[in-house]
């Protein structure tokens, strides 16, 4: 959950008290407002992460050092309410701790039938040797940027 996320149903939340407390009706619309954009928020991102799909391949050509690698990141699923998300992945050979990790963004519309979407990152191999190349993370979003969930 983001920051945007907690401020938002603490505002529902503060708003709702408020409007019983003192029978505003009009406060009592914006409380509901605010709850049920936030449950919307939720939902498509909790509707994403049941039906969606992650899967990662390499080109398995020999690389030298300096060589650009081609790696592919394929999402397939179903998406049933507008998500964001963002691709986080470590250039080849490098470690956590002195790495800068590279971050794609992506948007995902509203679909009922099942796809694929191929994401094509191409990054330097800076070190020879063998080595594994998976993304650090994959992180769903809803459009409003009220929650994140990995996957």
């Amino acid at each position: 959950m983001t920051v945007r996320g907690i401020l938002c149903i603490l505002l529902s939340g503060l708003l709702m008290i408020v409007a019983l407390g003192t029978g505003i009706r009009e406060l009592l619309m914006a409380a509901l407002f605010l709850t049920a954009f936030w449950l919307f928020a939720l939902s498509s991102l909790l509707l994403a992460c049941a039906t969606l799909n992650a899967k990662g391949s390499l080109d398995q050509r020999e690389i030298a050092r300096g060589d650009e690698v081609h790696y592919s990141i394929t999402l397939c699923g179903r998406v049933l309410l507008p998500i964001a998300g963002h691709i986080v992945t470590l250039p080849p050979g490098e470690h956590m701790r002195t790495a800068v990790p590279l971050r794609n963004a992506f948007f995902l519309r509203p679909s009922l039938l099942y796809w694929e979407r191929t994401f094509e990152l191409t990054l330097r191999c800076n070190h020879r040797g063998r080595w594994a190349m998976a993304p650090h993370a994959l992180l769903l979003q809803d459009i409003f940027g009220l929650f994140n969930l990995p996957l």
